[in-house]
């Protein structure tokens, strides 16, 4: 069994180089730096996954932004005519995300054994999706693994591109609605007791209103950890529940029917099938797997089944585009571009004109949520303000109307 070794050396120009390698044992790597031209300065087993210790770096996500940087690099040495153990070690110095820095050197590490770059790609599963590993397989195999890279450069890009303007746009509404309840909490629970101590000093009795603000302020002051674990259990148990393929449909299921978001969401996930569909076959792959790959990564449940039944419908000889519309999630235009696809043999170049369309609609969508957004957040913070103030001042318009 291999294990994971940690080296500090200098390379044939002098230069310190540190990295990790697998090897059966200590001397086994030695003799395999050595062989590389590599001075060694130091060899040890590294402790923890992947080399990299308890480090809390090592466990950041991959995100869809560093995986398109790395592969646009990647793809640009690829077609400058570098051979790929070079393009891997050059991306191994100069990436700076720790766990792409250190699957470019086991993939490096792979292909001196004798693997091809897409069965490196594929041992690790948690940085390169399997959309990304047939793509690179498609291009290794049909001798344009640059075109194909570029391919899935800009497929990440427009990809990270969509979900920026959709984080970006609902960034500003989502801050406000947190401030608000975070002001509308501690108004509750520390300035409204300190107004109501007055009260009860004068002897002055509290409507009913008042009372209510009290007893939310109280419990909250009083008993907010069971609120922060009652909270986390929910969010626990709904997670768990999600997991299951039944929650994952029903939740996906209800998501799709909400005002507005369940369109957006409907548009986003369309954009993302049409897209990587597209990306997919322009590159060769046959249809029934890019659909299989398609049903791993789609994410949502309703139209992973909708994907399935595509894949069925194509083996008995029908079109695609049948069990796509009995999902609902895709507007009745999308899919009649891909019946036309699929009739005219095009079917490439119209899921991309249909992604590029569904694109459109989320930004159109994006910026009539966050028009609506905005004012309903201000109404939403004068009301729970309002009343507030409400609860907190009727007794003085009561202690008044007496005295008058």
């Amino acid at each position: 069994m291999s294990r994971l070794f940690s080296y500090r050396a200098r390379n044939q120009q002098g230069q310190l180089v540190t990295g990790n390698i697998e090897g059966e044992n200590r001397d086994v790597v030695i003799k395999s730096l050595v062989g590389q031209g590599y001075l060694l300065l130091d060899v040890r087993e590294a402790p923890g996954p992947w080399g990299m210790g308890f480090r809390l770096d090592a466990w950041r996500r991959v995100g869809v932004r560093d995986l398109a940087i790395f592969t646009r690099q990647f793809a640009t040495m690829v077609g400058a005519g570098l051979p790929l153990l070079r393009c891997l070690h050059t991306l191994e110095e100069q990436v700076t995300h720790p766990r792409l820095r250190e699957a470019a050197r086991r993939v490096r590490y792979d292909l001196e054994t004798g693997l091809s770059l897409w069965e490196s790609l594929s041992k690790l599963p948690q940085v390169f999706s399997h959309l990304y590993v047939q793509m690179v397989r498609a291009g290794e195999l049909g001798g344009f693994l640059d075109q194909a890279l570029e391919r899935l450069a800009g497929h990440l890009e427009r990809e990270d591109e969509l979900a920026g303007k959709v984080r970006n746009s609902l960034l500003y509404p989502g801050l406000v609605a947190g401030l608000a309840l975070l002001v509308v909490l501690f108004l509750i629970s520390f300035v409204m007791p300190a107004f109501t101590a007055i009260y009860m000093s004068a002897g002055i009795s509290l409507p009913l209103p008042s009372r209510l603000v009290l007893a939310t302020g109280t419990f909250v002051r009083s008993y907010f950890y069971l609120i922060i674990i009652g909270l986390a259990v929910v969010a626990i148990s709904i997670r768990l529940w999600a997991g299951t393929g039944r929650g994952a449909k029903t939740l996906d299921s209800l998501l799709f029917r909400l005002p507005l978001i369940g369109k957006m969401t409907g548009e986003m996930a369309a954009a993302r099938f049409s897209r990587t569909m597209g990306t997919l076959v322009r590159a060769g792959i046959p249809v029934l797997l890019a659909l299989e790959v398609l049903e791993d990564m789609v994410g949502n449940r309703v139209i992973a089944d909708g994907i399935s039944r595509a894949r069925a419908s194509i083996r008995e000889g029908e079109n695609m585009s049948g069990p796509l519309r009995d999902t609902g999630v895709f507007q009745p235009m999308i899919i009649q571009m891909i019946a036309v696809g699929e009739e005219t043999g095009s079917l490439d170049e119209m899921l991309v004109k249909a992604a590029e369309y569904c694109e459109r609609e989320v930004d159109q969508l994006v910026n009539t949520l966050v028009t609506l957004l905005e004012p309903a957040l201000i109404l939403l913070v004068a009301v729970l303000v309002g009343l507030v103030v409400l609860g907190a001042l009727l007794p003085v318009f009561d202690m008044m109307t007496v005295l008058g």
